[in-house]
Order: C-alpha cells, then structure tokens, then sequence
C-alpha cells in the first residue's frame, strides 16, 4: 500500500495501516517528515477471506466514522490500492498531481459515494 500510494502521490510522507481485527485504518502523512506532519484519515478497509477483495468504507470528517461506500472502479470491494485510491480522490486533492492517474472524471466521480451527501462534491477534480 505504501508503494502504491509513493507512485501515485509522491508529495504524501507515508500512508499506514492501524488494524482492529479484520479492520484496517488506512491514514496519510503529509509534510516534511518531521513532528508536524498532519495526519489525513482516509478509509477503512476490511479482509474478507480473499487477498484481492475487500471491504470499503470511506473516513468522514464531519461525524468522524466510516461509512461503507463504492470504489472508484464502482464496485463495493476491491483490491486496497483501489480503496487507497477512491480515498485519495475525496481526501487528498490537495496532493494530486495533475498527471496522477488516480483523477476521474466528474461522471466517475459522482459513483464514488452511496449517501445522498458526498464530500467528493466539494472537490475540484478534472
């Protein structure tokens, strides 16, 4: 996961994974490397039996949860760097590169959520 999240953010200091049980608290580390780097939550992630596929909810500020939500590729579970991703969309475009291949357009982007409220809106995306 960290990898992935270099490659496609490479601004980010680091991206960890706090694990609860199946639970996974993916959380980024953006600045300098030092002790004022500001920790981003972005998701959770959940083992369901299958490397390959898992759960997927998405950090929400406002109240401070998880809520299940959809990937990017549409789907309710998928690989991590898809959950990584979808999250990075919402929490991290402050980061994106322009070329980062992590940008969708607004039709894609508008699939990312399953509430009515979705924090992507507030987001300028290409």
């Amino acid at each position: 996961m960290d990898h992935h999240a270099s490659v496609t953010l490479p601004d980010l200091q680091e991206v960890t994974i706090r694990w609860r049980g199946s639970f996974g608290y993916l959380t980024a580390w953006a600045g300098e490397g030092d002790d004022d780097d500001e920790q981003i939550p972005l998701c959770r992630i959940e083992y369901l039996g299958d490397d390959h596929d898992w759960g997927f909810a998405i950090y929400d500020p406002a109240t401070e949860t998880y809520t299940p939500a959809m990937l990017r590729t549409g789907q309710p579970t998928g690989h991590p760097n898809d959950a990584f991703d979808t999250a990075a969309i919402i929490h991290l475009a402050d980061y994106q590169q322009l070329t980062s291949p992590t940008q969708v357009s607004g039709k894609e982007l508008a699939r990312c959520c399953t509430r009515a409220w979705c924090p992507c809106a507030s987001r300028r995306l290409s």
